[in-house]
């Protein structure tokens, strides 16, 4: 009878374990499996069988279910697919007939990875997204009338230094607004 956990049977309820927890995050993946192993450690060095050990902490699926109505069950995120897609829909969304960035509003909305900060931000940095920008684009800064004798004059200011600032910042933060709260979101999914 061996002492430790290098038994075939254990290895394979661990492994089992492990693929049925595979929804969770991470830290509490390796924390749950942690805890098992640790568990059939003290019974085994107790004296206890390893099929009686094993059969008392029920079958992995039973572990996995009961972990994951514990809290678990991806509670802290959603799927790496889903935050993606949810983040291009908000910044590319409003090109698709301009409904695209309200069905990514809504998914941001239904996010559990998202903090409400996070979901405020995202909605109102640029709504519609870098077509909102690019339509703006098309409203003038600053214009200057000039009357002349023979007819008036529009002047559009387009070498105007914050003219670029503000182009840039059109499509620029957004982009990376949206980067850096995807990437949290991601590493909580973690």
């Amino acid at each position: 009878m061996k002492s430790d956990i290098d038994d075939p049977h254990v290895l394979q309820y661990i492994d089992d374990l492990s693929a049925r927890l595979r929804d969770l995050p991470k830290s509490e993946r390796v924390e749950i499996v942690q805890g098992v192993e640790d568990h059939i450690r003290t019974e085994i060095r107790g004296g206890a069988s390893i099929a009686h050990v094993l059969r008392g902490l029920g079958t992995p699926a039973e572990v996995a279910a009961s972990a994951n109505a514990g809290g678990g069950g991806n509670r802290h995120g959603d799927s790496t697919l889903y935050l993606i897609s949810t983040t291009c829909l908000l910044l590319i969304g409003g090109f698709v007939i301009g409904a695209g960035w309200f069905v990514g509003v809504f998914l941001l909305w239904a996010s559990k990875s998202r903090r409400l900060i996070e979901k405020v931000v995202c909605t109102l940095v640029w709504p519609g997204g870098l077509a909102a920008a690019l339509i703006s684009l098309y409203v003038p800064v600053d214009s200057r009338t000039r009357s002349f004798p023979s007819g008036e004059y529009t002047e559009h200011a387009g070498g105007d230094p914050w003219t670029v600032v503000y182009i840039v910042a059109l499509f620029v933060i957004p982009v990376i607004v949206q980067g850096i709260f995807l990437t949290r979101a991601l590493k909580r999914h973690e």
